[in-house]
């Protein structure tokens, strides 16, 4: 039973561990600080710098905003979000307010967000966790 479970949820490599503690220090130093700087999780590729890119817009324009994004596997990004803008807006305004600063990605990039996670400071969701320690990808 426990190989079971060490399957079905990975023990996270020390690569994870520090990259959820830089996460979480970046969370806590810049949310709210008006300090304009998208921190990409792991090793960026062309994809992940472009959106990194057009999420630097982003916070340059909501000075409490953060911004976060990896490539969770070869054929998906994960991008996080927050900012205090999101208080009181459905979770479809604040996606749709998000993708009216990433029309100028390209389609082929933006295709490959699989998770687009907006949340406002102190709220959480259950998909918070892969930003913190990512499942394991079988691509």
């Amino acid at each position: 039973m426990h190989e079971m479970s060490t399957l079905a949820r990975p023990i996270p490599q020390k690569f994870y561990r520090v990259a959820y503690q830089r996460f979480e220090e970046a969370e806590v130093l810049l949310c709210g600080k008006g300090i304009s700087m998208v921190t990409i999780l792991h090793e960026p590729d062309d994809a992940v710098e472009h959106l990194a890119a057009a999420l630097k817009v982003y916070e340059q324009s909501h000075e409490a905003a953060a911004c976060f994004v990896y490539r969770y596997n070869p054929a998906a990004i994960r991008v996080k979000i927050i900012d205090p803008t999101f208080h009181g807006r459905s979770k479809g305004e604040r996606h749709d307010y998000v993708w009216g600063f990433l029309q100028g990605v390209p389609e082929d990039i933006l295709a490959q967000i699989s998770i687009l996670l907006c949340l406002e400071p102190g709220e959480s969701a259950p998909l918070d966790v892969e930003f913190h320690e990512p499942t394991r990808s079988y691509l």
